[in-house]
């Protein structure tokens, strides 16, 4: 699985710069110029060993045999939130990951999937640390404000899942935002609006 979406290593863009600089001295490019994209290829390569310790920070060390496993959703599902984290791949994180991002057991990934909670720093492709809100038995309330995984039920049964902001009206029915505060309309038929859990933690590449 990519990480950190759109990395790219020195080397890939070591290998960019030298095939402009092959192509651009065919094209007689000034001496000056030169120099420009002989910068560029020692600046790409010298990036290589900073770029390993941005992807080790979110990728365990393979040998690291105490590795937490967590599932994690590629996007919130559509269908039925705890059928989908049964089934869902796994993420594997070293304890000192999971200490930084405030894993406890039980909690899941879910992968953000759009830009429409951007402004609430969670960008497209961001793992969002997720704690459910039903707890050996006892379901708790999200609090006004939280992001949260919203489960909606179509009064066909459809079913489908959403992150956003968790508000309630003055008459305590669900009102949810967008990362900018914008309210986010249910589609018509919605039968049931629930809260199944709420964020505890990120990981992102912004």
């Amino acid at each position: 699985m990519e990480l950190i979406p759109g990395l790219r290593t020195g080397s890939e863009v070591a290998r960019e710069h030298e095939a402009a600089r092959a192509t651009a001295l065919k094209k007689g490019v000034s001496i000056q110029d030169a120099k420009t994209i002989n910068a560029g290829v020692e600046w790409a390569e010298g990036e290589e060993e900073r770029l390993k310790n941005a992807v080790q920070f979110f990728q365990p060390h393979i040998s690291n045999k105490n590795l937490i496993s967590v599932p994690l959703l590629d996007k919130p599902p559509c269908g039925p939130w705890k059928e989908a984290v049964d089934r869902a791949e796994r993420f594997e994180m070293s304890p000192e990951l999971a200490v930084f991002v405030g894993y406890e057991a039980g909690d899941f990934f879910a992968q953000a999937d759009g830009q429409s909670m951007k402004e609430a720093g969670i960008p497209d492709r961001a793992l969002i640390l997720m704690r459910p809100l039903e707890q050996n038995g006892i379901k708790l309330a999200p609090t006004h404000g939280e992001v949260a995984l919203v489960e909606i039920t179509t009064k066909d049964g459809e079913c489908f899942s959403t992150v956003k902001y968790w508000y309630e009206t003055p008459e305590g029915k669900p009102d949810l935002r967008d990362g900018a505060g914008r309210p986010f309309y249910p589609p018509s038929g919605t039968k049931k609006i629930n809260a199944v859990a709420v964020k505890r933690g990120l990981l992102s590449r912004g």
